[in-house]
């Protein structure tokens, strides 16, 4: 799957039975739900400069956003990401952070690269922080991370330096998790930067900041700009992803 080709020289080209497209070297399993996806968002192609691929799962948001794993939810996972990994893709992500809760069992079934969640970001976020430091982790549903698997599926083995804050009281989050096809995201970023500041101002030590949800993305400049923190969320990973998958050459000069 992985043929690149800087010229076409005079050997036939290859392709498969079942194949549509080329080029495309990142497939996004993507949870269908009536979201305003604004860019910033993984489900708006827009968020980034290269071309991504999206599979869909007719699926509920009750069943991704949970704090145990959903048999259902896991089955068309695995389903979704070979039907990607059919297309030629080089790598797979989820589009919610909560597929975290399946990081393990959909690996293991997939011939290509699967990253789950913008959780995955944490174990190195926090080797790159003083050992009594903290991240701080902006989620949909801050209960419901905090009991479901989805930090150890990711490798995060000392909760002690996590600090999780859920969004889902705040007006706009009740929305967006009820998919209502509708929201204001300038209240939400303002809801979100209220959070930021009241998890930092209470626990100084949190000195970094993940945000779990891709709905929280389009916020991040304005989260750092409140908190002057460095802030993580899904496209930070998908644009480290891709720059490996896809690797061009270097130029400048000597």
């Amino acid at each position: 799957m992985y043929n690149h080709t800087e010229h076409l020289g005079e050997n036939d080209v290859t392709w498969w039975e079942g194949r549509r497209v080329g080029g495309i070297a990142i497939g996004v399993i993507q949870l269908s739900a009536n979201i305003p996806m604004i860019p910033g968002n993984m489900g708006n192609a827009s968020t980034f400069d290269f071309p991504l691929l999206y599979e869909p799962m007719d699926i509920t948001g009750e069943m991704v956003v949970s704090t145990k794993p959903h048999p259902e939810v896991l089955k068309r996972s695995v389903e979704a990401g070979k039907k990607l990994a059919a297309q030629g893709v080089r790598a797979i992500c989820g589009n919610c952070g909560f597929f975290a809760n399946y990081q393990q069992q959909v690996a293991a079934e997939l011939e290509v690269p699967f990253f789950s969640s913008s959780l995955l970001q944490i174990p190195l976020i926090l080797m790159s922080l003083k050992p009594d430091e903290k991240v701080g982790i902006i989620t949909a549903d801050g209960p419901k991370l905090t009991e479901a698997p989805a930090l150890v599926n990711c490798g995060v083995t000392d909760c002690s330096r996590i600090v999780i804050a859920g969004a889902e009281d705040t007006s706009e989050m009740k929305k967006i998790l009820t998919t209502s096809g509708t929201y204001n995201p300038r209240k939400f970023e303002l809801q979100l930067i209220d959070i930021a500041r009241k998890m930092t101002v209470s626990d100084p030590m949190i000195r970094a900041i993940l945000l779990e949800c891709t709905e929280l993305a389009p916020h991040a400049r304005a989260i750092q700009e409140a908190v002057e923190l460095p802030v993580w969320d899904f496209p930070t990973m998908v644009n480290w992803i891709y720059s490996g998958v896809v690797r061009n050459n270097y130029s400048g000069f000597m």
